[in-house]
């Protein structure tokens, strides 16, 4: 018997013989009692009863009400009169108890709230997640597993006469937030209802939309980046210059707010409050940053906010703390949370303190640099810098994670089961609250992370090797101990090797020989899963199918980099290669395995055909951003910068240069302009020189600047019209102080006329 799975398993008591018979060789010897009136969400826990005891027995034990006749021994769901005793006290936030109230009747009861209503007072979704997790932890007790959504994804033992002993549980899962995946991710609608259903059976408990009759979810207003919703440019900018940030001298739309600005305080309280009156169970508000942290506000309000060394996350603590000072008079309980989020904002401030009623979200994701590392195994100084940040945040107020158990932009395989058996159990010794699992759903690759993570956050003293046995043996069957080895092949690798969860560094993680050691593992799981039932055999072939898609990602990834690196050669190879990984890549798309946001190829696919120096006659624009080296490998001639996440970077004293061929054989040029963006924050001191003569000989281009952005615009028309082909050199060199600074983005824009 496993019962490691849940915390509540850890606390039943099942003296032998069991005394209560509930299926006697397929006769229902039992029945499913709910109250006269019940709600929503009782009558989902009756039907998952009803449901799982007979996957297990092939019985259908009948469900009625408490004011109808019973037959034989009671199963009691939620408030009745067969549970009133076990009401008559107050159960913490999601506790769940299974009782034996006599020897005929066995109970779930628990955590219950009133549903949430609008502002008219209609109803939302319920709020009962005790009994609902009481079921769970009692199917879970007798051998039932979701691994997958779907009709192919569950487990449970088969037996014709079931009994149970004496229960007593009574458990509270150790975290408060579980987010994570909230629907499906596919074009198949009842795939995306049955992914649902297995996020509440997993008790993940956040922005579940579909769990409205089933338990309910807390819900999260916004969710994160939501300075752009609450004050979008477009619509306030023109009218209200003053509530966007002031940089070089100018207010300009992009980047953050200007938080010391008392109106920007009373319209985000404004938006807050809105929120919690129109829900009357929304208890969490964001004021989280637009993404990529940059474009702060300069002006001398702001700065004054700071911390030292200029510690954004004192600003914007102190801003928190004001928008809450205003919720809290009419919402004293409801949560705002704040984000410990890039490097500008995410040691903890050293000036203020959080207020009473406010969070603070740390992301496991910065500082940018390891992802492998726990907390007992630091392998950076950045996952040093990480744990450091996050015992400090957590000592300073409630907090809760905002981590990557999966993402977007990368389909291929996220192996941190290890991490997570690692560091929930000292996470939970902190206080942390919870957290946001940020992914899209790569069931093909990632299921063994997605089943694994809801439950070490729900009870993080889980005994790890008693679980992974339960998921391979009972997930795989036959095939589980070769598949556990396919799994942890991929896992061991990863766990030694610093980097982060991203498109190029997983790809880097799987080398041809861990890929031939994978291939013969799963083989091996193939041949011995033959002999399973079909939904064990569908589970293995699942994992076969993402992995061939893997083999073939890899393959065409392999050429594309050749391209990039300016092997021409490789280009219509990789061109073919694409095509196929995206046929694979969109049928398991269409049946939920793949989600369907990926780091899209199609700008650089396109490319791979495209002729910088054949061009037609007609406007000419390109525009590259070098997040992970754009296309520029690709369309430029040249490149020497060295190159970083963000784009190309040159640390002090170093010097790059760029070099672009561009023209066509059957015009010439009419106009030219080039725009480069150094760091995103400050003006370029860099030299844009143009040959016409295959580079023989260069000239300088004479510079603009746009007062509105950092941007550096150099006009080529004079030195290139009439020409049909020339080139395009950025140089740079980091004379300054700063130990770092990037070349972000590049566009070239103009015009050619027929010769």
């Amino acid at each position: 018997m496993f019962s490691a799975l849940l915390p509540a398993v850890l606390s039943l008591v099942r003296p032998a013989p069991a005394d209560m018979t509930l299926v006697e060789r397929g006769e229902p010897r039992a029945t499913i009692v709910i109250g006269a009136e019940p709600s929503r969400t009782d009558r989902w826990c009756a039907q998952e009863l009803q449901t799982w005891l007979g996957k297990i027995t092939g019985a259908e034990l009948p469900i009625v009400t408490d004011a109808e006749p019973v037959t034989g021994n009671v199963l009691a769901v939620g408030r009745n009169r067969y549970t009133e005793a076990l009401y008559e006290r107050t159960y913490a936030f999601e506790e769940h108890v299974v009782r034996t109230v006599s020897p005929e009747c066995l109970a779930f009861v628990g955590w219950e709230s009133a549903p949430a209503v609008n502002a008219k007072g209609e109803w939302l979704r319920d709020n009962e997640r005790g009994p609902l997790y009481a079921v769970y932890a009692f199917l879970e007790d007798l051998g039932v597993r979701w691994f997958y959504p779907g009709d192919w994804g569950w487990y449970a033992p088969q037996q014709a006469t079931l009994t149970v002993g004496e229960y007593d549980l009574d458990r509270t899962p150790a975290t408060v937030i579980r987010w994570g995946i909230n629907a499906g991710g596919s074009e198949d609608k009842a795939w995306n209802a049955e992914v649902a259903t297995w996020a509440v059976r997993s008790r993940l408990n956040t922005w579940l939309w579909s769990a409205t009759d089933k338990g309910g979810y807390l819900h999260v207003a916004y969710g994160g980046h939501n300075f752009h919703q609450i004050f979008p440019a477009d619509a306030y900018y023109e009218a209200h210059p003053d509530w966007f940030p002031l940089v070089n001298g100018r207010r300009v739309r992009e980047g953050q707010l200007c938080l010391a600005n008392p109106e920007v305080v009373q319209r985000f309280a404004a938006a807050a409050l809105a929120s919690f009156a129109g829900d009357s169970d929304c208890g969490y508000f964001p004021i989280w940053p637009n993404d990529s942290g940059v474009g702060w506000c300069e002006c001398d309000g702001c700065r004054a906010m700071d911390g030292p060394n200029g510690n954004i996350a004192d600003r914007l603590m102190k801003f928190t703390n004001a928008v809450a000072e205003i919720t809290g008079k009419q919402y004293p309980d409801r949560i705002l949370f704040t984000a410990a989020y890039t490097p500008a904002y995410f040691d903890p401030p050293t000036t203020v303190k959080p207020a009473r009623n406010v969070w603070v979200q740390v992301c496991r994701y910065w500082p940018v640099g390891d992802s492998s590392s726990t907390y007992r195994n630091q392998l950076t100084d950045q996952a040093r810098h990480y744990y450091r940040a996050l015992q400090e945040w957590s000592a300073l107020c409630p907090t809760f994670l905002y981590t990557y158990y999966g993402f977007y932009g990368s389909d291929l395989y996220y192996p941190i089961v290890y991490q997570l058996f690692a560091d929930w159990p000292v996470k939970a010794e902190w206080g942390l609250k919870g957290g946001y699992a940020q992914t899209s759903q790569h069931w093909a690759t990632n299921a063994w992370v997605y089943y694994t993570y809801p439950r070490v956050m729900f009870d993080p003293t889980l005994d790890e090797a008693a679980f992974r046995h339960d998921y391979f043996s009972r997930c795989y069957g036959r095939g589980g101990e070769a598949m556990r080895a396919f799994f942890e092949a991929v896992e061991a690798r990863f766990r030694e090797t610093p980097c982060v969860l991203e498109w190029e560094t997983v790809e880097g993680l799987l080398t041809a020989a861990l890929i031939a050691e994978m291939e013969q593992h799963l083989r091996a799981a193939e041949q011995a899963a033959a002999e399973d039932d079909e939904r064990t055999r569908v589970r293995v072939a699942v994992v076969r199918e993402g992995f061939e898609y893997a083999k073939q990602h890899l393959r065409f990834r392999t050429l594309l980099d050749r391209a990039r690196a300016g092997d021409r050669s490789a280009r219509e190879p990789a061109l073919a290669a694409y095509q196929e990984v995206s046929t694979v890549r969109r049928r398991l798309a269409a049946r939920g395995l793949l989600g369907l946001n990926e780091h899209s190829f199609a700008a650089e696919i396109e490319r791979l055909g495209r002729d910088l120096t054949g061009l037609p006659a007609g406007a000419f624009s390109y525009a590259d951003y070098y997040k992970q080296g754009g296309y520029t490998a690709l369309d430029a001639r040249e490149v020497t910068f060295p190159l970083e996440y963000w784009g190309f970077r040159l640390p002090g004293g170093g010097s790059g240069s760029i070099t672009y061929e561009v023209g066509s054989k059957v015009a010439a040029w009419e106009q030219l302009e080039a725009t480069f963006v150094m760091d995103g924050k400050r003006r370029p001191n860099g030299r844009v020189e143009v040959s016409t003569d295959a580079g023989a000989t260069w000239q300088d281009a004479p510079q603009t600047l746009d007062l509105d952005a950092p941007v550096g615009t150099w006009d080529l028309t004079e030195l290139v019209q009439g020409r049909s082909s020339v080139l395009v050199r950025y140089s740079d060199r980091n004379d300054a102080d700063e130990t770092v600074y990037v070349l972000t983005n590049v566009s070239l824009a103009g015009s050619l006329t027929p010769r």
